[in-house]
């Protein structure tokens, strides 16, 4: 799971800079930052993040604090960036919870290296774009710069391996000249961006033997009961309870539930979580003897699965699965739903979406919908301007051609039944209405459609 949110203030700095603050991890519940993305390597910055570096960085300053970086560096209200944060499955984080150090480490490493690989996929997607010119009329692909915290539990202290990717609202232009960020192309790319961490995490956790059961678009580790997964969820029940008495359940009021239900932090050593987490476990018959025995079968486990690695088949079944979903589908759609399926293979990610890019354009299976959503007047030279304007994700809409085909069958034969007249007697209508249990309005409408001159009527509201 990816959620996407965009920090600001005061509050949000002291936060991100003491999360890299000696003594704060204790025992791998928490890791300190690490830098990561072709912008920090741009600055000088490598490995674990210090405190001072961070801070001066999000009030939009080099990171000895010696020169602005953007131009509203030390403003209070400036944005401090995107923060992504990224997810591992609840089964993967139960299991991860209840293993010994090595084996739990080896996930951890599964999903590390899921999250820093779409983040460059991300990079290289384009999503990392800067704003200069008048009024920032140019958008230039830019190089990012991250500081990546994985962590261990939720605020509530249950199992959730997570990880916290912040890119700082200053990047690195390809003329070694620096700037903000522009967020929204993060916020664009949020769907296929968590479908490809899920993709990038299944693979890996596959090469270590795990078997992982497709659920929807989500991959879970098969055997851990789903009554685990609830328990290890509260956050989450939370956010739920917040929204039904609300009455909202749009994304963005989860996004309000989960700061107006958010308790303070609280960073305890793994050593003192651990024993809670086997007795929860073993209350729903998988603790810690039955992870560790998971892990033990999937070492015996070749990590090569009998599954056709044909790209044609996983787009075969992308197709059928969006057939079955409705009429219509956009690229994002095509490509997330994609890279969900590709996941039973050893496909990498990357040539799913750049593949899966191609049959869009060439496929004689869908027609193309509509055209791309206008851009206001005022931005089409900013539109224009951007150097990465053919690597983003289009606006279009696709639609199958036999769908398409029988829909206009459909209307054909309505005109021709439009034009045909089956009249009944006034008579007629007159005793059925009377026999029947009608109020008077649907008698009314009765009595309007039986003695319409067409054939087609459509009543609303009855």
């Amino acid at each position: 799971m990816l959620s996407i949110s965009s920090p600001a203030g005061a509050s949000a700095v002291r936060y991100y800079a003491e999360l890299a603050q000696d003594g704060y991890y204790t025992q791998r519940t928490e890791a300190p930052g690490i830098w990561h993305g072709s912008g920090a390597q741009a600055l000088g910055l490598e490995g674990e993040a210090k405190p001072e570096q961070i801070e001066n960085l999000l009030k939009g300053f080099s990171p000895e604090g010696e020169s602005k970086l953007v131009q509203n560096a030390g403003a209070e209200n400036r944005k401090l960036g995107v923060d992504l944060t990224f997810s591992a499955p609840k089964s993967v984080s139960c299991v991860w919870g209840l293993l010994e150090e090595q084996e739990r480490e080896a996930i951890s490493q599964a999903h590390d290296q899921a999250v820093k690989d779409t983040l460059d996929w991300l990079e290289q997607e384009g999503a990392v774009i800067s704003r200069r010119g008048s009024g920032g009329s140019n958008h230039e692909e830019s190089k990012p710069v991250c500081v990546v915290y994985e962590h261990g539990t939720s605020r509530n202290l249950d199992p959730h391996l997570h990880t916290h990717a912040l890119v700082i609202n200053a990047c690195v232009r390809e003329d070694g000249t620096t700037g903000a960020i522009e967020e929204k192309y993060f916020y664009d790319n949020k769907m296929v961006a968590g479908s490809y961490y899920r993709a990038e995490l299944t693979q890996n956790l596959r090469e270590l033997g795990i078997e992982m059961e497709r659920r929807g678009d989500y991959y879970e580790i098969g055997g851990v009961p789903q009554t685990l997964m609830d328990e290890a969820s509260s956050r989450r029940k939370e956010i739920e309870e917040y929204m039904f008495n609300t009455g909202d359940y749009s994304p963005e009021n989860a996004s309000r539930g989960a700061i107006a239900t958010r308790a303070s932090k609280e960073v305890l050593p793994l050593a003192d979580l651990a024993p809670a987490w086997n007795e929860m476990g073993k209350e729903h018959g998988f603790g810690r003897e039955q992870a560790q025995a998971l892990v033990e079968q999937a070492k015996e486990r070749t990590a090569e699965h009998e599954i056709a690695p044909d790209i044609e088949d996983v787009f075969r079944a992308t197709e059928d699965e969006l057939r079955a979903k409705g009429n219509t589908f956009s690229e994002k759609e095509f490509i997330s739903k994609a890279l969900a399926v590709s996941s039973d293979s050893n496909i990498e990610p990357r040539q799913i979406v750049e593949e899966g890019r191609g049959r869009l354009q060439s496929e004689d299976v869908w027609f193309e919908q509509g055209k791309e959503q206008e851009v206001p007047e005022e931005n089409k030279e900013t539109e224009e301007s951007s150097s990465s304007k053919s690597s983003h994700f289009s606006n279009k809409e696709f639609e199958f051609k036999e769908r398409q085909e029988t829909n206009q069958l459909l209307l054909d034969k309505a005109g021709d039944l439009a034009s045909t007249n089956f009249p009944f007697e006034d008579s007629s209508i007159e005793s059925a209405v009377e026999n029947a249990v009608l109020t008077p309005e649907q008698a009314r409408a009765t009595e309007e459609v039986v003695s319409s001159s067409s054939s087609i009527a459509l009543i609303d509201g009855i």
